[in-house]
């Protein structure tokens, strides 16, 4: 199928040919209960976002540490009219105490035509819980060993002919 020439917002690179390595790496999955008892805090999230037969990709980045927000690259068709959220676990308390708690937030994404907006906040709607327990969840999510002290969360969901991967690198801590 042809696609059609992608537009390039302002100040964003263009998207490669493939899928970033990033968001392919094979990593061998933890089990939940392999997670060490720590409170585990994002440091940053990666979100990639593609349509491979209207040739939309967009890479999206959030670092918690700075608050700091961008775009890498992106691709967008003439017609491109989307609004993603995405659930982000950015706190996850799993010490017996459980004194911190969990926060999850959503990233959302926004693009038109040649029009990009990127946001994240704190959800209500559901918890840390409600995600990774849900069994109609259309997110397949996983856990890996990173480097160090880290745990990589990949979550991956199939929206129509949109494919999206999210991956965040958290730190482990006693209390943040």
């Amino acid at each position: 199928m042809a696609q059609t020439a992608a537009a390039k917002p302002e100040g964003v690179s263009p998207c490669p040919a493939n899928k970033p390595a990033l968001f392919d790496e094979i990593r061998s999955p933890l089990a939940k209960a392999a997670l060490p008892d720590k409170v585990l805090l994002a440091r940053e999230a990666n979100l990639w976002i593609e349509d491979g037969r209207k040739g939309l990709k967009i890479w999206a980045r959030h670092n918690f540490k700075t608050g700091k927000k961008s775009f890498v690259c992106a691709n967008l068709p003439p017609q491109t009219d989307k609004h993603l959220s995405v659930p982000l676990i950015v706190l996850w308390d799993r010490t017996a105490e459980a004194k911190v708690g969990d926060s999850l937030w959503q990233m959302q994404v926004m693009a038109n035509k040649s029009k990009l907006g990127l946001w994240s906040q704190k959800t209500g709607l559901m918890s840390v819980g409600d995600l990774l327990n849900a069994r109609q969840s259309p997110w397949k999510i996983e856990f890996t060993d990173g480097v160090l002290d880290e745990t990589i969360l990949r979550s991956a969901s199939r929206q129509g002919d949109l494919h999206l991967t999210a991956v965040i690198r958290m730190d482990h801590a006693d209390q943040p």
